[in-house]
């Protein structure tokens, strides 16, 4: 592993850590979020300036995962339901499920996966929402720069890293969390703690 690499996952790692722990205070800035060019599955360009001033918890699925991608995308769904019952509007704060297997994670394949999770009511509300796709190459950079791991498996699946990503509304990396076992009161709380 890389040297910057490496450091990236220690301070980030170390963040999440702390932020899961409920400390007082403001959260630590880890680094730099990346910046990356994708595509919704409307198929517009998508760059992570583009929602800049918005608070972003960011997923990185693929659809046929059978474990911790539907996990991560049910404890994310509480967390929208938490903000949107808060009165949060959409502009404010963004959910992002990024494919990392977008040769099957067709644009209808994303928002079938998406729309079929349900949390106490809740429904996904697109406006909140971001799907994004790219080329293998892409969407597999992009997890990469992140500092995360993804690795085909001689199954059909893959091997990856369960985390998700809380990005400020200045693009700052702030935490990582536990992706199939988020603590949803604590990404909550950090999420008001840095809307603008």
């Amino acid at each position: 592993m890389r040297p910057g690499v490496r450091s990236v996952l220690l301070a980030v790692g170390l963040a999440g850590l702390l932020a899961a722990c409920g400390g007082p205070g403001s959260l630590p800035v880890v680094g730099e979020a990346p910046d990356f060019t994708l595509r919704t599955i409307d198929g517009a360009p998508f760059h992570l300036h583009d929602d800049a001033g918005a608070v972003r918890l960011i997923s990185f699925v693929y659809t046929t995962c059978p474990t911790e991608c539907p996990a991560m995308t049910h404890w994310m769904l509480a967390v929208q339901k938490k903000l949107k019952a808060d009165g949060v509007p959409p502009e404010k704060v963004r959910f992002y499920s990024i494919t990392f297997d977008p040769e099957r994670d067709t644009p209808e394949a994303m928002r079938a996966f998406l729309e079929r999770f349900r949390y106490d009511g809740e429904t996904l509300d697109w406006p909140y929402w971001r799907a994004l796709t790219g080329s293998p190459e892409e969407t597999r950079g992009v997890v990469r720069a992140f500092g995360l791991l993804v690795q085909p498996s001689n199954d059909g699946l893959f091997i990856h890293s369960d985390r998700v990503v809380l990005v400020d509304g200045e693009g700052k990396i702030r935490a990582l969390y536990p992706g199939s076992t988020l603590p949803v009161d604590d990404v909550y709380r950090d999420m008001k703690r840095l809307i603008r």
